[in-house]
């Protein structure tokens, strides 16, 4: 299966008589035009020719891009190649821009939510944390040092956080846990907790320790 390349496609123009045929000297022609683009699993992305051409309605010989005088190329462009001929083309290349702005779009809306979950700490909050960063935690088995933290309670601007008994050596590891919801549950964690001020908290973000905060 081809999953890219290029491709072309032939629209009809209006009828030519003021071109001499070089090869059998008539001057009655079929304008056409030809359109090549790339394409991405058949979506055009975006448009890499357009020639105009015109056939010799007697004998069939073909002229196409140079070989048509510049006057009347000119003159057939706009209507061979108007833009609701031209503009489906980029339709890959649309496509692409749009989610590149939407991956931009979630992505600056992400820190906006992490900065917020920051600045004002809710219980549940549960922190993706590097365990071996400013937590005194030591790594398993040497690279496994990924863990979930949960906030189980909160007073007096301290908050206290109970520690995942499962560490990873992946940061998707633990996001993973999240989604399939097991962080949810009291026995995900350990029974010793951890205590800490808001200024400790934001340390962590400072020094890479923190990775993510994920609020339900």
């Amino acid at each position: 299966m081809i999953f890219f390349g290029t491709k072309g496609k032939t629209v009809a123009g209006p009828a030519v008589d003021c071109v001499t045929c070089p090869h059998c000297g008539k001057q009655q022609h079929q304008s056409f035009g030809l359109l090549r683009y790339f394409h991405i699993y058949a979506i055009p992305t975006w448009m890499t020719a357009r020639q105009v051409g015109l056939e010799c309605l007697h004998c069939k010989y073909t002229l196409i891009g140079r070989d048509v005088p510049d006057e009347i190329s000119h003159q057939l462009k706009p209507m061979l190649f108007p833009k609701r001929r031209v503009l489906p083309l980029f339709t890959g290349l649309i496509l692409l821009c749009c989610l590149v702005a939407g991956m931009v779009h979630i992505g600056h809306q992400e820190e906006l939510d992490q900065a917020q979950y920051l600045a004002a700490p809710a219980l549940h909050d549960i922190y993706i944390v590097d365990i071996t960063s400013g937590l005194g935690q030591e790594a398993v088995q040497g690279t496994y040092k990924y863990a979930a933290m949960r906030i189980v309670h909160i007073d007096d601007h301290q908050y206290e956080f109970a520690l995942g008994n499962m560490v990873f050596e992946k940061v998707q590891g633990v996001r993973q846990d999240i989604r399939k919801g097991k962080t949810n549950t009291s026995s995900y964690y350990d029974s010793e907790t951890l205590l800490l001020s808001h200024a400790q908290i934001r340390h962590l973000k400072q020094i890479g320790a923190l990775k993510a905060i994920e609020r339900r």
